[in-house]
């Protein structure tokens, strides 16, 4: 383990206090603020802990101090694990896809459909690293997860189309940026081949000039790189 699962409950209280008042939070979509609550400093398995730390950052991904374990979830953990253990953890990643955001951050734009927020950027990420662990330990499940992957994508690309107005291009163009810049790294750090299914549909989808998409994320790219870049940690 990267970090003893008590010291990352208290990163997580640091960061995000709020998290563990009020009621319980209900319902599938917020069981990543229900598993941070319900840790009570016994000893995980291999997966509760892999979900403790994907509820973690999830938790805090859009806060000031985010926990630092993007690193972990989408890379150290997947290495030298057996395929059980790979299949469950992507099983996980996919549900995570429907995790509700917004008690956690307002870095929104848009709603419902439309929503975008850097939050599809921490999941593309994870959601690369379960797609390449399973390429050869489930490769009919790292098939699922590319269908995931393609399927928000096109969603993102349709709000990102459907933008309203010039203050609503410039927020989506940075989301868009930062989102397919985080499934870019990812992919890079994992080597992907040149003709892999998910580097040949949506590697470098945000970078300027891209066909992908009609060349429509590419060109919020271009707005982000003209317009926001320099001033990205800002945004």
């Amino acid at each position: 383990m990267s970090i003893a699962p008590s010291l990352l409950i208290e990163q997580v209280r640091m960061a995000a206090p709020f998290l563990f008042a009020g009621p319980e939070p209900e319902g599938p979509a917020h069981r990543y603020l229900r598993v941070l609550r319900a840790y009570d400093g016994r000893e995980l398995n291999a997966l509760e802990y892999y979900e403790l730390c994907l509820s973690a950052h999830w938790a805090t991904a859009g806060s000031f101090v985010p926990t630092d374990v993007d690193n972990g979830i989408r890379w150290k953990h997947w290495q030298d694990v057996q395929p059980g253990l790979v299949e469950e953890q992507a099983k996980l990643v996919l549900e995570s896809l429907s995790w509700d955001y917004a008690p956690v951050t307002a870095k929104i734009t848009g709603s419902g459909p439309r929503r975008l927020s850097t939050h599809e950027g921490t999941w593309f990420s994870v959601a690369v690293g379960a797609y390449a662990a399973c390429l050869e330990a489930r490769p009919a499940l790292s098939t699922l997860v590319l269908d995931a992957m393609r399927a928000e994508a096109e969603r993102e690309d349709k709000a990102y189309a459907a933008s309203a107005g010039p203050l609503d291009l410039l927020k989506s163009s940075a989301l868009i940026a930062h989102n397919f810049g985080d499934l870019d790294r990812v992919v890079d750090q994992w080597e992907l081949k040149p003709g892999d299914p998910l580097r040949v549909s949506l590697y470098d989808a945000a970078k300027p000039g891209s066909p992908l998409f009609g060349g429509r994320l590419g060109r919020a790219g271009v707005i982000h790189q003209k317009h926001m870049g320099a001033d990205n940690h800002r945004h």
